[in-house]
């Protein structure tokens, strides 16, 4: 909840969602990637070398394409990827009730005019449109945004509990959820967005493939935030730790029905699908078995 960081393309679900509500993007909406982008005089690598070829929404998040949302970044510009950034809750304390909770930052237009002497370029959106440039969230703040995506649309206050108990297991004072906003998206926008996640893991194309659960369905999305800028592509173990990148994996569970958010973070980790997926596939396997035992133990029609 205290530190900050670049999310990566864990943010690419925001770009998205702006994008659907501006109506700059659609179902229907492709992309061709040849593996970079190109504004002025400044090339934007596509993490794919040899790029991901013709794309629409839904395959461009599978496959975390950032061609695709380099070009919904530019036409959009930073605005409206802020304003749906500070709906799902960045930018701001979650109010969580904790000390020394980090607002992150969620920087638009006017951010960049107030902050920088060359002030807003459009470069900004582009780099924003991948979760990087100055956005930076808390992990917190991502689990909150991803549970809001998975509940279809409410963007809760977290808590640290549900209730204190007497000793005899009576409730003494309970914490019901406290609702903060709801999404302003259009109908089936987080249909899309959803499908997109879910194909993340359980697509033979999607990032996360080669880490998703066989008996259940985790919908999610990795990412791999840049540090520092090297230049050339670079294996992790070359780069001076602190330069490396932070490894990221938001996700909610099941996803056909999701009961629970996870989201980890690996601080100078590497990479999202090779470091934070699998830790994530970790707690959901655990949790999932829990929930099995407790269904068998209680019986088949019992709510666990």
């Amino acid at each position: 909840i205290q530190d900050h960081f670049a999310p990566g393309s864990t943010f690419k679900v925001v770009t998205l969602l702006a994008g659907l509500h501006t109506h700059q993007s659609s179902d229907r909406d492709t992309a061709v990637c040849h593996g970079a982008f190109t504004l002025g005089s400044t090339r934007f690598r596509c993490w794919k070398d040899a790029g991901h070829g013709s794309v629409d929404a839904v395959t461009a998040l599978a496959r975390s394409c950032d061609v695709f949302f380099y070009q919904l970044g530019n036409r959009m510009g930073l605005n409206p990827i802020a304003e749906m950034g500070n709906q799902l809750g960045f930018g701001h304390k979650t109010g969580i009730p904790l000390d020394g909770e980090s607002d992150g930052i969620m920087p638009n237009e006017a951010w960049y005019r107030a902050k920088l002497a060359e002030g807003y370029t459009r470069g900004a959106a582009v780099n924003a449109s991948i979760g990087q440039g100055a956005v930076t969230v808390t992990p917190i703040q991502l689990a909150v945004a991803y549970a809001a995506i998975a509940n279809g649309g409410t963007v809760y206050e977290p808590q640290i509990a549900l209730r204190i108990e007497a000793f005899d297991g009576s409730a003494v004072r309970e914490f019901p959820p406290i609702s903060r906003s709801a999404l302003d998206v259009p109908p089936g926008a987080l249909d899309l967005v959803h499908e997109g996640l879910r194909r993340v893991v359980n697509d033979p194309a999607g990032t996360t493939y080669a880490k998703r659960l066989k008996d259940v369905q985790v919908a999610g999305k990795t990412g791999t935030a840049q540090v520092a800028h090297m230049g050339k592509r670079t294996k992790a173990s070359e780069v001076p730790y602190k330069l490396r990148d932070h490894a990221w994996f938001a996700s909610y569970v099941p996803a056909e029905a999701p009961e629970i958010a996870i989201v980890v973070m690996a601080e100078h980790g590497g990479g999202g699908s090779g470091v934070a997926a699998p830790i994530a596939m970790k707690i959901a396997r655990a949790w999932y078995d829990k929930k099995l035992a407790k269904t068998a133990l209680l019986g088949a029609g019992a709510h666990p």
